[in-house]
């Protein structure tokens, strides 16, 4: 499916997740990751479960109605780990972790506005359907 892809993106930082494939375990999936600032740019592969991306929408939801919420992607494998904060006014601060637990991690942080969230909570919806369907 070429138009599934999950993507953050404000002033030359990138959260991007595509290319999903589903993995051998009911409701888990593959995808490529790339993250970059204007200081630096990396690609590796994370795997996430269906709950991940459900819960994270279900959180994007709330941030609808309260730009004071949180959002976080915390998966159970190592990979990326996201970490959202609404300010009140509509701005949402990120906290982005690339981990490898045997090797480290890459944290940086940037923000993006709240006219993102309706094409966030559609791109999870195509994720979500995509993992359920398999």
């Amino acid at each position: 499916m070429q138009d599934l892809h999950f993507e953050i993106s404000d002033s030359g930082n990138l959260i991007r997740l595509d290319n999903f494939k589903i993995r051998g375990r009911e409701e888990w999936v593959t995808a490529d990751v790339t993250v970059k600032n204007p200081v630096f740019k990396g690609f590796f592969a994370a795997d996430f479960q269906l709950y991940d991306f459900e819960s994270l929408k279900n959180d994007f939801l709330q941030l609808v109605n309260d730009f004071n919420g949180v959002a976080k992607l915390t998966p159970l494998e190592d990979g990326l780990i996201l970490n959202m904060k609404g300010d009140g006014l509509g701005h949402f601060d990120i906290k982005c972790e690339a981990a490898n637990y045997n090797y480290g991690s890459l944290v940086f942080n940037f923000s993006f506005d709240q006219t993102q969230l309706p094409r966030l909570i559609n791109e999870l919806d195509k994720i979500i359907d995509f993992v359920k369907s398999a």
